[in-house]
């Protein structure tokens, strides 16, 4: 189950997540990576070119960023 996101859009071509949390009792299901990747299409449905992770450096972020060759 996922905890909160959020997902703000700017007059620039970016969207943000400011931020994402999954709970404990779900975490190791990859359900972060689901979120993003549907973030990042919801971005492009809106128009934005760029999607921009506003949110602390964890391993998995880092793990994310590395599998799909974003910059970190």
């Amino acid at each position: 189950m996922v905890k909160q996101i959020g997902i703000w859009f700017t007059p620039i071509q970016v969207a943000t997540v400011h931020l994402l949390a999954v709970s404990p009792s779900y975490q190791g299901r990859s359900l972060g990576i689901k979120i993003l990747e549907e973030a990042m299409k919801i971005a492009v449905r809106n128009g934005k070119k760029a999607l921009r992770l506003d949110v602390p450096k964890t391993p998995a972020l880092q793990i994310f960023c590395t599998m799909k060759k974003y910059r970190n």
